[in-house]
């Protein structure tokens, strides 16, 4: 990975620290503001780290931010985990990368699902009930009600930076909302 500005080396060197609890500072501080390189790069040390709370903000930041770079590596980072809680949430950020829904059963065996309804900031999620619609039967039901649940309640205030591409020379900068 190419490393220029002096953030890129700080943020990456955190990411060396010997607490647990400034891994996961680093991994919170991945915006769509900095080069997207440098944050899968930091995602992917934290998808690796040896803490479970760093893997988890990993898992986290990949979901918010839309990282399919990095769904490989969510995935078999959870079918690896050993911290169930964890595990649950690995599995469903790679589900919402991947198929922008998720179908599970909650601990008390009961169906779950979950829809992706931003793909830009904010990263919202919706968990309908019973108002929007009924379980979904198998993959092909919930991926009906997903796609009418994005057309009815798309969530997105912007796209992320990366994909409106550079700024042009002499324009406002950009303060969309986060």
């Amino acid at each position: 990975m190419k490393v220029n500005p002096p953030h890129d080396t700080d943020l990456l060197g955190l990411m060396a620290a010997g607490r647990a609890g400034t891994r996961v500072r680093a991994i919170q501080a991945i915006n769509d503001g900095l080069p997207r390189e440098l944050c899968l790069e930091i995602a992917r040390r934290g998808l690796a780290d040896r803490s479970r709370l760093v893997r988890h903000g990993a898992t986290e930041v990949c979901r918010c931010y839309l990282f399919t770079e990095l769904l490989s590596e969510v995935d078999a980072t959870a079918a690896t985990e050993a911290h169930p809680p964890t595990r649950r949430e690995m599995q469903i950020a790679a589900g919402l990368i991947r198929d922008v829904y998720f179908r599970y059963a909650r601990d008390d065996g009961s169906p779950a699902f979950v829809v992706r309804v931003s793909d830009g900031r904010p990263a919202s999620m919706l968990w309908p009930g019973l108002g929007w619609c009924p379980e979904p039967r198998d993959d092909r039901e919930a991926r009906e009600f997903a796609d009418r649940i994005r057309r009815q309640l798309a969530h997105t205030w912007r796209p992320f930076r990366w994909d409106r591409g550079p700024a042009k020379p002499g324009a406002a900068p950009d303060r969309g909302r986060m």
